[in-house]
């Protein structure tokens, strides 16, 4: 267990990065490398234009998840204290490389993942410092040096007292109490220590457990009830995914097992494994087995697990073959270990509570209702759960649920009543920077801008680094240069760093500093390959300065990305207008208008390009559809005025004023 988590630097060396270390991602048309270079291990991410790198990216890899045993996957760690997951894994079964678990998708993180708490939780030991920052709606940022793997402590408890004592060469008994011992646990909490990770009911979006509310990430203490730091849930029964096999099922699977239900607390995770590491032999397992099971006799049928506990492939990491932990007396005929392809399907339909099993109560609707909503198993069942139990609480409703209400609120539309939700929370937990900027964030989109801005400020206050808070400010700032700045320190945030790299960009382009503008742009599309408005306003940079055949590129990839883009598309027609091509034009001026009806500046422009094709009743169609929308339009009443007068003397050559 202590080789969970590592600097890079101190993980044993197992991968390839010289020769095979080269991975084509044909779903998303991207290409990465993993290399040395100068002593540090980077991980990059191109695309391939005219067998030319595009949008490049790289980071440093800083630290291993993993013991490399079967997979191993790398995370960087940020001046900011952020660590995020990066795309490729070493499968050490296969001996390659290849997308880490959930990435082989067409759109995938990337490099973008933002590690979490609850994930550091079960790789790692705890941070040093976190007692106070594991709680609800802190952000996840971790000062170095972070653990080298899990320690002694995640098993036995705090072991700072059993240390002094034994340092002060205090009575053995006392030595002993001090520090908690598994092996004298009811069976049960023996269980739960080892479940603290290792009970996971899915690893898709579910969510597969919630904390208890008023309980940290890093709380558990060996000794207590799991079912005290956090509630799982599963899908329901008739979702007929009760045979789902992942990672981390081993807990799951074995508590299905017919052996575990009848052994009264007798068969627990230790009967077959040793925690402190030493490797489970097949004789060991057989004798665990045939203090129940009568043995079979013939030659070769003497590895009990082999025959009951196959091998199998994890459905959510393809690349991972394990032990079934689901002792079985007779097993499926189907080739368990036979390729599956990675499948990444939002679930959409009931939950229920696995352990505990929740009673009805107030307290009840709000977990389930938070567990429906949370990744949309069933969004208007949740809310309804949360309103219920939200409303039985009163006063005593706690804040998790009532910023899970606003979550779910602003998620609808129901921005207003987002508002006041999230206005409840930052009353009564007014330190609470994150979720501070998102009641800011929910403010500006309810048009409520001089509050937004106070509201981000505030968050400012409590964490002077936060980039959502920046993100907002450089939005709401009238200012170019207090714009500028709030962007800049939001790129910090790997979450947002290539939308504040963008909005910069789009604040250099509107002060006329275009070559600044369009660096800011690129790097912003080399975080994020497939960001269409990057694209998009890198081709009005591009057209701005006079190039375009160079802006039409990034402006037909726009669209490319998003084909409902209006914007883009509208400013793929101007450009092709302006290249002369007015057929091309005037065909993407009208799929603009097909879903834009109202856009006054595309029937304008269309009508331009309709006349110049003499194309003069359609032209002054459209010149009337933009009076129509914009009463006293100059420009509308010049070109119909003269469309009018081509239309009366066909003879005289004069043609409507270009956009």
């Amino acid at each position: 267990m202590a080789q969970t988590f590592s600097t890079v630097a101190k993980a044993p060396r197992i991968e390839d990065y010289a020769t095979a270390n080269k991975f084509d991602h044909a779903l998303s048309g991207r290409h990465y490398e993993t290399f040395i270079r100068d002593g540090r291990v980077f991980q990059q991410r191109y695309q391939e234009e005219d067998a030319r790198k595009v949008r490049a990216f790289e980071q440093e890899i800083t630290h291993v998840i993993g013991s490399g045993r079967r997979a191993r996957s790398y995370l960087n760690l940020s001046d900011s204290g952020e660590l995020t997951q990066l795309p490729l894994s070493w499968y050490t079964q296969e001996n390659q490389w290849g997308m880490s678990p959930g990435y082989d998708q067409p759109k995938h993180y990337d490099f973008s993942r933002v590690i979490d708490r609850g994930c550091l939780a079960c790789h790692n030991a705890y941070p040093l410092g976190s007692s106070g920052k594991d709680s609800f709606a802190v952000r996840s940022v971790y000062e170095p040096p972070l653990p080298q793997g899990i320690d002694c402590q995640r098993c036995h408890g705090p072991g700072s007292l059993h240390v002094e004592l034994a340092g002060k060469h205090a009575p053995a008994p006392s030595i002993q109490a001090a520090i908690v011992n598994p092996a004298k646990l009811s069976s049960g909490l023996q269980m739960d220590v080892c479940m603290q990770c290792h009970l996971e009911t899915t690893s898709s979006q579910l969510p597969h457990a919630l904390r208890r509310f008023g309980r940290g990430d890093f709380s558990f203490r060996p000794g207590e009830k799991l079912a005290d730091h956090v509630i799982h849930f599963d899908h329901a029964p008739e979702s007929g995914k009760q045979d789902k096999f992942e990672i981390n099922s081993s807990g799951y699977r074995l508590r299905q097992s017919q052996c575990f239900l009848r052994s009264e607390g007798k068969l627990t995770c230790t009967t077959c494994h040793d925690p402190h590491g030493a490797e489970d032999s097949v004789r060991a397992r057989r004798e665990s087995c045939v203090q129940c099971h009568a043995p079979h006799k013939e030659a070769g049928r003497q590895d009990c697990a082999a025959c009951h506990m196959p091998r199998r492939r994890a459905e959510d990491a393809v690349h991972v073959v394990m032990t079934d932990h689901k002792i079985q007396r007779i097993t499926p005929a189907r080739d368990q270990m036979a390729p599956l392809p990675e499948t990444v399907e939002p679930y959409r339909g009931n939950l229920v509570s696995y352990l505990p099993s929740l009673p009805a109560s107030a307290d009840s609707d709000l977990y389930l209702g938070l567990a429906l909503s949370a990744d949309g198993a069933d969004v208007r069942k949740g809310l309804s759960l949360l309103e219920r139990g939200i409303a039985t609480k009163g006063a005593q409703a706690p804040e998790e649920a009532i910023a899970g209400l606003a979550r779910v609120l602003m998620s609808i539309g129901r921005t207003r009543e987002a508002v006041q939700a999230y206005a409840q929370v930052v009353i009564k937990q007014p330190g609470l920077a994150s979720l501070r900027a998102d009641y800011a964030k929910a403010l500006e989109s309810g048009g409520q801008v001089a509050l937004a801005r106070r509201e981000y400020e505030r968050a400012l206050l409590d964490s002077p680094d936060l980039p959502a808070a920046h993100l907002g400010l450089g939005r709401l700032s009238k200012d170019a240069a207090a714009a500028m700045e709030h962007f800049r320190k939001a790129t910090r945030g790997a979450a947002v760093r290539a939308e504040a790299l963008q909005n910069l960009g789009n604040v250099q382009a509107s002060e006329r500093q275009f070559a600044e503008a369009r660096a800011l742009l690129e790097q912003a599309l080399a975080i994020d390959p497939d960001f269409a408005d990057a694209e998009n306003n890198l081709g009005r940079v591009l057209a701005a300065e006079g190039s375009l055949a160079e802006a039409l590129q990034h402006v037909r990839r726009a669209v490319s990305l998003d084909g409902s883009y209006t914007e883009a598309r509208y400013n793929l027609a101007r450009l092709l207008h302006a290249a002369g091509d007015r057929r091309s034009a005037i065909s993407e001026y009208g799929k603009v208008l097909e879903r834009r009806a109202d856009m006054a500046e595309a029937h304008l422009s269309l009508g331009v390009a309709l006349a110049e094709e003499g194309q003069i009743p359609p032209a002054i169609h459209e010149f009337r559809e933009t009076l129509r929308l914009r009463p006293g339009h100059p420009e509308a009443i010049r070109n119909l005025q003269l469309a009018q007068e081509i239309e009366s003397t066909p003879a005289k050559s004069v043609k409507p004023r270009p956009r």
